[in-house]
């Protein structure tokens, strides 16, 4: 008997019975909306992260953050530039972006992080073992 190896995708019902289930996270909020209302309007549509780039300087006793830059990328991880027709606008406009509320002044130096841009929970993969004969 030889063993063939094969996937199939995962069901909902899978999902639920390996206790996986996708979560509204503090991503999903209106905090990040503006990111992803920003990134729809100067990026390519295989838009689907995006890296909020924080500068933190010490100002007395607390950290003063703001946004340095976006980067764009892709589903596969490569970056994206901003489309030709709308670079210049889209250069203008990120200085304009802003923390989500109550996150510029801070007791420590504000990381950068990531925004999902599709809530689109990924296709995930079960191996399974066929025997033929």
């Amino acid at each position: 008997m030889k063993k063939q190896e094969t996937y199939r995708k995962l069901t909902e019902r899978d999902l639920e019975i390996l206790g996986i289930k996708e979560t509204a996270s503090k991503q999903t909020s209106d905090s990040y909306d503006h990111y992803r209302e920003f990134v729809k309007k100067f990026y390519p549509k295989e838009a689907a992260l995006a890296e909020v780039i924080v500068s933190s300087e010490y100002n007395d006793s607390t950290y003063d953050n703001s946004i340095q830059m976006v980067v764009v990328y892709n589903e596969h991880g490569d970056e994206l530039v901003p489309n030709k027709s709308t670079a210049r606008e889209c250069r203008s406009e990120m200085t304009d972006l802003c923390l989500p509320r109550g996150e510029y002044d801070s007791s420590e130096p504000k990381e950068s992080f990531f925004v999902q841009l599709s809530p689109k929970f990924p296709d995930l993969y079960v191996k399974e073992a066929v025997t033929s004969e």
